[in-house]
């Protein structure tokens, strides 16, 4: 019985951090496709604080955070690039 209680705090507090990260990766990425570079500037250090500290509580693995990171700042990279050329 405690260990069931247990399980379901545990669960749901998974559960709150994930839609956190899920959430703040669709707001930089939604902002990276209407190509806003003041918004992703804004959003981009929590939104790779919020990657890290997910991989502490170990909510995802080292590997799939670093393989966000990498192809959200290659995407910001691109969109900064490309404001600069046009």
């Amino acid at each position: 019985m405690k260990r069931a209680r247990q399980n379901e705090g545990r669960r749901l507090a998974r559960r709150s951090k994930m839609r956190r990260l899920r959430t703040q990766l669709g707001k930089i990425r939604n902002a990276i496709s209407r190509r806003d570079a003041e918004q992703v500037e804004q959003l981009l250090v929590p939104t790779l604080a919020l990657i890290d500290k997910s991989t502490h509580g170990s909510l995802i693995h080292r590997n799939k955070a670093a393989r966000q990171k990498s192809r959200l700042m290659s995407q910001v990279n691109s969109l900064s690039g490309s404001a600069s050329s046009a």
